[in-house]
């Protein structure tokens, strides 16, 4: 995200524009070696681009966790100044889909999901992903990068916690049942004290505790980025997003069916 002004900053510097694609070639270079250690199959790697095909699950990892170590490995290697300035970041199009589904129909929705989705957000550096399942079920969010945002706390749900199924079968039910209750929690910032009355989770063993914790976290979350998100569409002088408690309490329903999902 962002490279073209970086590319319009630095045009008039030969010594900024080699140091840029050097740091071009080095994230390709890392990004193939990650792609590759997780048994994904990369299609085209150059400049600022990287389409590949990956499985879900491979040596104890997700493809999620593989996106945050080149997310990780990107900002590791773009963090001089120029690239602080001019706000650069890295956005995703994900389409996980059942393994007989057409690979040119997948690779048709990721673009999609990249180009019309995740980049057409005012914050960007995100991903925009989604889920098809055999029967035709579709489900689809966008998560933020930044850090303590919602797809750091999505990841942590992906751990292995045997109570996970019961736990986000009992979200998706509070979700509908407390809904107006759970609104004004999310605007008085009261989240941590419903999620300690209906989950208690001082009183689980750790790794259960540490999925609610993550449940709550996630929830909170998507409400930051809907407000820093309307934050920069009335800077710039754009219309707003109606009605952020309901966005945010939807997309927490839709994260915790993926999530199980996933989990099966």
């Amino acid at each position: 995200d962002n490279f073209g002004k970086v590319i319009s900053a630095i045009s008039h510097d030969n010594q900024l524009v080699t140091k840029f694609s050097e740091d071009l070639v080095k994230f390709s270079q890392e990004a193939s070696k990650i792609i590759h250690e997780f048994g994904g199959t990369i299609i085209y790697i150059g400049g600022d681009d990287i389409l590949a095909f990956c499985p879900l699950v491979n040596k104890e990892k997700t493809v999620f966790q593989i996106i945050k170590t080149l997310n990780s490995k990107f900002n590791e290697i773009f963090k001089d100044e120029i690239y602080i300035d001019n706000k650069v970041s890295s956005s995703y199009g994900l389409s996980v889909s059942y393994y007989k589904y057409p690979l040119s129909e997948a690779l048709d929705i990721s673009y999609d999901l990249l180009m019309n989705k995740a980049k057409n957000e005012p914050l960007k550096n995100c991903i925009a992903f989604q889920i098809l399942q055999n029967s035709g079920s579709l489900r689809e969010t966008i998560l933020n990068f930044e850090k303590g945002e919602n797809f750091d706390s999505f990841i942590e749900m992906l751990v292995d916690v045997n109570e996970k199924g019961q736990l986000l079968q009992s979200l998706t039910h509070q979700l509908i049942e407390d809904e107006n209750l759970l609104k004004e929690c999310l605007k008085s910032n009261r989240i941590d004290g419903y999620f300690d009355n209906h989950y208690n989770p001082n009183n689980k063993k750790s790794e259960v505790k540490n999925f609610i914790v993550a449940m709550q976290d996630n929830l909170k979350a998507n409400y930051s980025v809907y407000k820093k998100t309307n934050e920069n569409l009335e800077k710039d002088n754009k219309k707003i997003i109606a009605d952020i408690e309901n966005k945010a309490l939807k997309q927490m329903n839709t994260i915790a069916k993926m999530i199980n999902f996933l989990n099966d």
